[in-house]
């Protein structure tokens, strides 16, 4: 009876968390989440940061391989390729671009052959009767040309093509190439040839003469927020342009890059029609740009844009670049 006396006396001595300590405690477990979160955030995007520059690497890499191959750079866009079988024509057909001609080089060689690229016009493939196989290679996720920052769709939001009976989603890209800087980058008959790629441009390495270090051959474009108009979707596209307009995002746009409109700008404050035609990224500050010799620079948004960014667009304008 003693014993269970004593027993009961130490069970009633031990004290239960008071309101004001399990507060306490709750303050202290939500400040340390406070300071942990941020931490864990920034790791992450460091990571999917790196895995961007690498995807860009690869993209270098294949470009040279394909320098190596054919002794020249592929075009920003081009029609090569089959007769125009169906009645779309002038500037209201698609084209293949850069992106889907290094495929093979980028270890994507069964879907390069699927699509039969360069070997059958792009036009010639965007029908209304494609086969659901066909729409299918049209929509490939490639990994190589997907930031993991950016999360939108792996098709473009909206119809991609200039016909009702030829409208089509296709595989989106956050990778585009940097053309010119001038305001007719997208020009056909007479295209500028400031920068590296363009309507049917033939630019060998040589053609470079600032130097492949000093010039931009791609950069980041974001897919920006969901549910904008057509022409405000800014990913870009691997398998080409919905047509070869210069005015319009279908166009060569959403393959080659205006190098006038900067990094991470609101290209609504400059010019409605300048929107998804610049370079941007999720990346905070800035976006990463892949440089002819293959490196990898990431570039501030807030960079003087006449100054260094329009040199750094142009191949062979032989003014000196300083840091960047």
């Amino acid at each position: 009876r003693v014993m269970k006396s004593v027993m009961t006396s130490c069970r009633s001595s031990k004290k239960a968390f008071t309101l004001i300590e399990l507060l306490v405690v709750i303050a202290i477990i939500a400040t340390l989440v406070a300071i942990l979160l941020p931490a864990v955030q920034q790791a992450r995007e460091a990571a999917r940061r790196s895995t961007c520059k690498n995807n860009l690497k690869q993209i270098g890499l294949a470009l040279h391989n394909y320098h190596d191959i054919y002794n020249i750079l592929p075009s920003g866009v081009y029609e090569s390729g089959g007769t125009n079988t169906h009645s779309t024509s002038g500037a209201n057909r698609p084209a293949w671009g850069w992106g889907s001609a290094i495929l093979p080089q980028l270890e994507q060689g069964a879907l390069y052959e699927a699509l039969r690229v360069g070997d059958e016009a792009l036009r010639n493939l965007f029908v209304s009767t494609a086969s659901q196989q066909t729409i299918d290679l049209f929509q490939a996720r490639i990994p190589v040309y997907r930031c993991p920052s950016d999360v939108m769709s792996d098709v473009n939001t909206n119809n991609w093509g200039h016909s009702s009976t030829r409208f089509f989603k296709v595989g989106t890209s956050n990778y585009v190439a940097v053309g010119a800087y001038s305001g007719q980058v997208y020009a056909v008959a007479n295209p500028p040839k400031e920068g590296v790629f363009f309507y049917n441009s033939q630019v060998r390495f040589a053609d470079v003469e600032d130097g492949l270090s000093n010039t931009i051959f791609i950069g980041e474009r974001d897919g920006g927020p969901a549910g904008l108009a057509p022409n405000d979707f800014r990913a870009g596209t691997w398998i080409g342009a919905g047509s070869r307009s210069q005015n319009d995002w279908y166009g060569v746009a959403c393959t080659i890059a205006r190098g006038d409109l900067g990094i991470n700008r609101d290209y609504s404050l400059i010019n409605t029609a300048n929107i998804g035609k610049g370079m941007s990224s999720l990346h905070q500050g800035g976006a990463q740009f892949l440089m002819g010799d293959g490196g990898v620079r990431f570039i501030s948004e807030n960079i003087n844009y006449d100054e260094t960014f329009r040199r750094l667009c142009f191949k062979a304008d032989g003014e000196v670049v300083g840091e960047f």
